[in-house]
């Protein structure tokens, strides 16, 4: 089994407990935003997720599993609000809450992990859709039927709450048990992820881009048609930007200088006028 990537989104006293499924991958589930204005949402426009939709399209995605019960998950969904900044920067492009400008990489869901919890109790006395006045969770909230939820809740061995869990495109799910603290941090486990198969599109996207050689440790071309007003932009590991000089630029093809790049993983994110493409690069 491969070795665990270990940090958590917010510091708490409580113990939390759970381990990586037995095959070290996920299985896949299809499930319903209970949130009302995400009814039209999803990339079938019907308020429906599939795990594996989204791992396929190169999203990794981030699940919380929680329960409406546990008081310490009450305060960690409401503050300090991580997972909405982490969907707005970096979720799927489109999408209700996700800013335009979106890395388009990850996903989120929230998981209610008791199966005996009815609809009502994310609207009661603690509103779990829409915690502060106002603050409507835009990503997607799930509380399935009680064997869709008992079978979830299995496959991924959850033993307690509140837990995260970090699924790689590959579907391998990573353990997260250790403090890290910020957006950033939690960001950067998607690049523990294997770059091989982070193979992103946009589903809505109308064009592709290839990017070679890649892994590359002198220049990189990005080769793409029909996009209108493209802008390339490389980030790091830590989501910062990069400047790298443009040793060709026309309408297909765009040659990329990386050699006084680290190592490393990096974003590279191709903006049409109404599109979106990104692919991991590595730098040898």
């Amino acid at each position: 089994m491969k070795k665990k990537l270990a940090f958590l989104f917010l510091s708490t006293s409580m113990t939390i407990t759970a381990q990586i499924p037995d095959s070290g991958y996920a299985s896949d589930f299809n499930v319903t935003a209970y949130q009302p204005w995400l009814s039209n949402a999803g990339f079938n426009s019907d308020g429906t997720f599939s795990l594996y939709e989204y791992l396929d399209n190169g999203y990794t995605v981030f699940i919380e599993f929680s329960a409406t019960w546990c008081g310490p998950c009450w305060w960690q969904h409401i503050y300090p609000g991580y997972l909405d900044s982490l969907y707005m920067l970096h979720g799927p492009f489109g999408f209700p809450g996700v800013s335009p400008t979106t890395t388009n990489d990850v996903m989120i869901f929230w998981m209610e992990g008791d199966p005996l919890t009815p609809n009502s109790e994310l609207v009661g006395s603690q509103n779990w859709i829409e915690p502060i006045p106002g603050r409507q969770i835009q990503y997607p909230m799930f509380n399935p039927d009680s064997a869709t939820t008992a079978a979830i809740i299995d496959d991924f061995n959850i033993l307690g709450f509140s837990y995260q869990s970090m699924v790689c495109p590959d579907r391998y799910v990573t353990d997260q048990i250790a403090l890290g603290y910020g957006t950033d941090s939690i960001y950067s486990g998607i690049f523990q992820c294997n770059p091989y198969l982070s193979f992103i599109e946009n589903k809505f996207s109308d064009f592709s881009i290839e990017a070679f050689p890649n892994p590359t440790s002198e220049n990189i071309t990005i080769e793409s048609k029909n996009i209108a007003k493209k802008e390339i932009q490389i980030f790091d590991a830590t989501g910062r930007t990069i400047d790298c000089p443009l040793l060709i630029n026309n309408d297909d093809n765009v040659i990329i200088s990386t050699v006084d790049l680290s190592s490393g993983i990096y974003t590279i994110r191709v903006i049409g006028e109404k599109n979106l493409s990104v692919r991991i690069m590595v730098q040898n």
